[in-house]
C-alpha cells in the first residue's frame, strides 16, 4: 500500500473521530444547575426565623416559624395549604390554577371539618387579574373587588364602591425573590398578581429593598402606621 493511501486513511479515521466527539459534544446534557431559593427570612427586631423547604421539584413543601407552620401539597393544577400552630389547625386552603399557574378558586376553611368556609373566584385577561368574587359560608353576601393594571403591574384594587387601594413600583428593577408580594403570595400558597416590577408600595406599607453585588435581595425595610414604624428582615438563600 503507498505511503499516500495510508496517510489518506489515517487523515479519514481523525476526521470521523473528530466528527464523533463533535457528536458527543452537542448531545452531551448540560449540568443541571439547581435554582438559588429563599430559605430563610429573619426578623432583626426579634431574631424570629420562618424557613422555607422545598421538594425535589423545587417546589415549596413547607414554611416553618416558631409554633407555626404552612405544608404545601400538590395536585394536578391545584394545591392544598394547611396551617397549624403548636400543631393544632388553623386553616386548610384549596387551591385550583389555570394553565398558567395563576389561582382561579381558593377555598379557604377556618373549621378542620370545613363546614366554615370563604371562597374567592378569580378572573383574568390573559395573566393580568381582573376581577374577584369572594363569598362566605355564613353570609349571602359576596364582596367583588376590580383590578387595574399599566406597564406589566397591577396599580390599583378596588372593593365594590370603596376607594381603590394603589401599588407602586420601583419600575427600574424587575420583580425577583424578595419582593414582598411575590413572597407574600408564596407563603399563601398561590399567585394572583404577576407583575413586571418588584413592588414599593401597597396597603399602607413602604418597602425599601438592599441588595447584594450581584443585584440579589437581601433584606427589606418595611416602612408602615401613621408613625412610619419600621421593620427589617434579612434573606437567606439556598446557595448561600
Amino acid at each position: 500500500m503507498k505511503i499516500s493511501t495510508i496517510a489518506a486513511n489515517v487523515a479519514v479515521a481523525t476526521l470521523f473521530l473528530i466528527a464523533i466527539g463533535g457528536c458527543r459534544k452537542k448531545y452531551e446534557r448540560p449540568p443541571v444547575i439547581k435554582p438559588c431559593l429563599l430559605s430563610t427570612v429573619t426578623s432583626v427586631a426579634t431574631g424570629n426565623v420562618e424557613s422555607f423547604f422545598y421538594d425535589d421539584h423545587n417546589r415549596l413543601s413547607l414554611v416553618h416559624s416558631g409554633y407555626e407552620s404552612f405544608l404545601y401539597e400538590y395536585g394536578t393544577n391545584t394545591k392544598t395549604i394547611t396551617e397549624r400552630d403548636a400543631g393544632t389547625f388553623v386553616s386548610r386552603t384549596h387551591v385550583t390554577m389555570n394553565g398558567a399557574g395563576l389561582a382561579t378558586n381558593v377555598k379557604v376553611e377556618t373549621i378542620e371539618d370545613g363546614s366554615t368556609f370563604s371562597n374567592t373566584r378569580y378572573e383574568y385577561d390573559g395573566e393580568q387579574l381582573t376581577r374577584s368574587t369572594l363569598t362566605f359560608s355564613w353570609d349571602t353576601d359576596s364582596v367583588i373587588t376590580t383590578y387595574t393594571w399599566s406597564n406589566g403591574n397591577v396599580v390599583s384594587a378596588k372593593e365594590g364602591v370603596g376607594v381603590a387601594r394603589p401599588f407602586e413600583y420601583y419600575t427600574d428593577k424587575l420583580r425577583q425573590d424578595g419582593d414582598i408580594l411575590q413572597l407574600t403570595q408564596t407563603v399563601s400558597g398561590y399567585e394572583i398578581y404577576r407583575t413586571r416590577n418588584l413592588v414599593k408600595a401597597f396597603d399602607n406599607g413602604t418597602f425599601i429593598y438592599s441588595f447584594d453585588t450581584k443585584g440579589k435581595i437581601r433584606s427589606v425595610n418595611i416602612v408602615s402606621g401613621e408613625n412610619n414604624d419600621s421593620s427589617v428582615y434579612n434573606y437567606g438563600y439556598q446557595c448561600d
